[in-house]
C-alpha cells in the first residue's frame, strides 16, 4: 500500500521472523531486521536509507534564463553539446537547454562517477542505459548512443566498472 502512494520512501522492515524477508524485495526495502535487533543493526539500516535518499536528490546548480536552475542528476538520462548548447535530455523525456561552454557543463557533470563523456558532446548517464552494444549504448527509453571508436575501451571498462560496483551494492543508482 505505501509503495503505491510512496515510490520514493525508504522502507524497513521489523519482525520477528525471517520467513518472509524475501517478500521485501517485491517492493524494493532498503533493510529487513529480525528481532530482537542491536542498535548497531538499526544505525545501519538508518544509514542506508539516509545515504540512499541524499544520492537520489542530488542537484546541479546551472546558470539559466530566469536564473539557477536546480538540474536533478539522477534524473538527467544524457545531454549532448551542439551550437554553443548543452540540451539535457531527462529520464522522462523533458528536456532543457543552457548557453554554456561544454567543458563548464563536463566539469559538474564527470565528477559524478555514473556520468561519462562517450564521445564528443555527448555524456550518458550508466543508471539510464539498458545495454552496452559493440558501438553504442542502448538507453532504457529505446534511444542508442554512439560511443567513440576511440573511446570505446575506456568507456567499457568504466561501465563495467560501474555495473560491477551496482550488484556488488545491490543498489540501483
Amino acid at each position: 500500500k505505501i509503495r503505491e502512494t510512496d515510490t520514493d520512501c525508504r522502507l524497513v522492515f521489523t519482525t520477528a521472523t525471517p520467513e518472509f524477508a524475501v517478500d521485501s524485495y517485491d517492493v524494493d526495502s532498503s533493510w529487513y531486521l529480525v528481532k530482537p535487533y542491536s542498535y548497531e543493526k538499526l544505525s545501519r539500516a538508518l544509514n542506508r536509507c539516509s545515504l540512499s535518499w541524499q544520492a537520489q536528490n542530488e542537484f546541479l546548480l546551472v546558470s539559466g534564463r530566469s536564473g539557477e536552475e536546480k538540474l536533478p542528476v539522477h534524473q538527467i538520462a544524457w545531454t549532448e553539446y551542439a551550437n554553443r548548447k548543452v540540451c539535457v535530455h531527462f529520464k522522462n523525456g523533458q528536456e532543457a537547454q543552457f548557453s554554456m561552454r561544454l567543458m563548464d557543463f563536463s566539469k559538474m557533470l564527470l565528477p559524478y562517477p555514473y556520468f561519462c563523456d562517450c564521445m564528443k558532446g555527448l555524456i550518458v548517464n550508466f543508471e539510464a542505459v539498458e545495454k552496452l552494444l559493440e558501438d553504442s549504448f542502448l538507453l532504457e527509453n529505446g534511444k542508442k548512443l554512439p560511443i567513440s571508436r576511440l573511446k570505446y575501451r575506456q568507456v567499457r571498462e568504466l561501465f563495467l566498472e560501474y555495473s560491477y560496483a551496482q550488484m556488488r551494492n545491490g543498489s540501483q543508482g
